[in-house]
């Protein structure tokens, strides 16, 4: 868009197009910024709806300025500009609208002869005729001039001034880190992800919808759980409730049914309406559109009033009748689980089964949902069914980016389990939960009363999990004297699962490059070709190790190859644990004096911190920018970024040395990226 006002010399017309709220006049300020910087006058409307009806409303606001320049045009053209933009009165015939373009346009050509002229115009759709009909006239007439048009319409109704000729650019949906940065920035507020893509799905990308919703959200403390629906505020219902109210009742069966399905189709509209024309009317409307098949609703904020103002006895009426309708198994056991009166061991094992297509697919926040119902849905004396449904809720919850939520389900459950394995699975998820919200001295504790419950029992894979995440743990902690991490491998090779097995011998490869042990070239080759077979990388796997190992010895660009890789593994899985991999790619990166490429990785791991709730770490994303910010002899900044949070950060943050270019980093600076530090 930028560029449109780069050349100096020369005509163009620029047309921003989008839904109300997509942010096009913030892009249109932005724009008119940078044409002022470059020299531009601009002349500047925005006309209002109310004004679509007046005569030259719009031409009056463009040209309210320019009262010396219309005074020197021929008496003909000055006297009918005059009148139009009511600055003379009629003394006898009106003037001719072909007078007031050829005015027009006579008028622009002389001023941009004085300096390059933008004609903008917000919210086009809403020109009235005349005003639309003049300018059309004068810019299609202005060959050689340095004028532009730059304008801004709702999509497809641009249509009262010819834009045949310009370049056309849709404003789309912004993505959700761009809506969690818009909020951080206008309200000052930092969500987690389960949050942020509802917020993104609610909004339809929409920032100002996103802004209300989250304000809405904000206002009323209101904690929501993964895949729990966002309060919409009653002024935005009221948007959508009119367009509502005049559908009839199939038609707004029509709408609850695509409001209750996740994947809706038209032949499944028409089963549970009876036929007929509901889903044409629904379209008609403008409440739904289709695309194929499969009905849509306009805007996302229609799917949220159609189902929240239900009654909850219409919602589960309709529940029952997609239950009986709908294939998919996913699909049919959400159905289902909605329309339950009660607990129903056979519903609940079909719901789990979803909750965990969801996940493998993933789609966490969904599978918490399921979960949850599942758990719900589970009769009380099923007591084994019981407890593994609740550790999925949890478990499913920490991945979706949540592990506070996750921390305050297990510790619930923790009231209820019975000693060994029931105990032993609840505080070893607990100790990946406590890792994230509170550091890696408090997951220590979990770990080891896991291991306690089933050490030197028959628990084979339970003692090696629980054994690993204590070797990761130690190892965050600079528990260097721990043999956690060989014990881990030994019992991982017992068990032999592949991605277990991966994780122990990533963590023992660690562990002997903090020792400075050597690690024989065939270990890394076994630990690489275990984790390959995995199909992932992953934070303290071997990739991450070996990747660690080039790193001490200053093989910068093979160790940042290694860590992107892991880093591009992790980002596509949405990974909590990506940000300790940021970190230390913006170590190496701040050590070769890359402090633009430092900055990017540090940033990004900052965000993933916030957004998936790891408290725990977030002082060192602070005093990572801090640091290139005193690199960069940003002093006052440094302090700025640092501000109050010292208090929060651990003494081993504090103690931290500063990698400098050319020396072999500190195991401290380096190990500071550690999860829970």
């Amino acid at each position: 868009m930028l560029a449109f006002f780069a050349a100096e010399h020369g005509a163009g017309k620029l047309l921003l197009e989008g839904e109300p709220g997509i942010g096009k006049t913030t892009l249109w300020r932005t724009g008119l910024d940078e044409a002022g910087r470059r020299g531009f006058r601009v002349l500047e409307a925005r006309p209002a709806a109310a004004e679509r009806e007046l005569s030259f409303a719009a031409l009056g606001d463009l040209l309210r300025e320019l009262g010396d320049d219309i005074g020197g045009l021929p008496a003909p053209q000055r006297r009918a500009l005059r009148i139009a933009l009511l600055m003379d009165e009629v003394e006898s015939d009106p003037p001719e609208r072909r007078t007031i373009a050829v005015a027009v346009m006579e008028l622009v050509r002389r001023i941009s002869r004085e300096a390059p002229l933008v004609v903008a115009v917000d919210d086009a759709q809403w020109l009235d005729a005349p005003s639309a009909g003049a300018l059309d006239f004068a810019l299609r007439r202005l060959a050689g001039a340095t004028v532009r048009l730059f304008a801004t319409s709702r999509a497809d109704d641009g249509d009262r001034m010819t834009f045949t000729e310009a370049d056309r650019l849709g404003i789309g949906p912004l993505s959700a880190d761009a809506l969690a940065e818009l909020v951080r920035t206008r309200l000052g507020a930092r969500f987690l992800r389960p949050v942020i893509r509802q917020l993104a799905a609610s909004s339809g990308g929409n920032p100002f919808y996103a802004l209300e919703l989250a304000t809405e959200l904000l206002r009323t403390g209101q904690t929501l759980e993964p895949g729990e629906r966002l309060p919409v505020p009653t002024h935005l219902r009221s948007v959508v409730a009119g367009r509502l109210e005049t559908l009839s009742p199939p038609a707004r069966d029509a709408a609850l049914a695509t409001a209750a399905l996740a994947q809706p189709t038209a032949p499944v509209l028409k089963a549970v309406t009876g036929g007929g024309n509901a889903v044409a009317e629904a379209v008609s409307s403008g409440v739904l559109e289709l695309h194929g098949e499969s009905p849509r609703f306009t805007h996302p904020l229609f799917a949220a009033s159609v189902y929240d103002d239900a009654p909850q006895a219409q919602r589960k009426a309709m529940h029952k009748r997609l239950a009986q309708v709908v294939t998919e198994p996913e699909e049919r056991a959400r159905q289902l689980a909605e329309a339950a009166d009660g607990p129903d061991a056979a519903i609940a094992t079909f719901v789990e089964a979803a909750a965990a297509r969801a996940v493998a697919r993933g789609a966490p926040d969904a599978g918490v949902r399921l979960a949850k119902l599942a758990a719900d849905l589970t009769p009380p004396h099923r007591r084994n069914a019981l407890h593994k449904r609740r550790l999925d809720c949890a478990r499913y919850s920490y991945t979706s980016g949540d592990p506070k939520h996750a921390r305050e389900l297990l510790e619930d459950q923790l009231k209820d389990v019975a000693p060994g394995r029931e105990r032993a699975e609840v505080e070893l998820e607990l100790g990946r939960a406590v890792l994230a919200t509170s550091g890696a001295a408090a997951a220590t504790a979990r770990y080891e009363r896991a291991l306690s419950e089933v050490d030197g029992s028959d628990e084979l894979e339970l003692q090696a999990l629980a054994l690993t995440e204590l070797a990761d743990v130690h190892l965050a902690d600079r528990r260097l004297d721990s043999n956690a991490s060989g014990r881990a491998v030994a019992l991982a090779e017992k068990v032999w699962n592949p991605a277990l097995l991966a994780k122990a011998l990533g963590i023992h490869g660690a562990t002997m490059v903090w020792r400075e042990e050597p690690v024989p070239p065939e270990y890394w080759q076994r630990a690489l070709e275990v984790e390959r077979s995995t199909g992932q990388r992953r934070w303290a796997g071997p990739a991450f190790a070996y990747a660690l190992a080039l790193m001490f010895r200053l093989e910068y660009d093979d160790a940042t190859r290694w860590f992107l890789e892991v880093a591009d593994s992790m980002r596509r899985r949405d990974d909590p644990m990506l940000h300790s991999v940021l970190l230390l790619l913006g170590d190496m990166a701040r050590n070769s004096g890359r402090w633009g490429e430092a900055t990017e990785y540090i940033n990004e791991a900052h965000e993933v911190v916030v957004q998936t709730g790891r408290q725990s770490a977030e002082p060192e994303c602070v005093i990572a920018k801090a640091r290139i910010a005193m690199l960069r002899g940003e002093v006052d900044l440094a302090r700025e970024r640092i501000g109050g949070r010292t208090a929060r950060c651990s003494r081993r943050a504090h103690v931290r040395r500063i990698g400098v270019v050319g020396v072999r980093p500190q195991r401290s600076d380096v190990r500071r990226s550690r999860a829970g530090a």
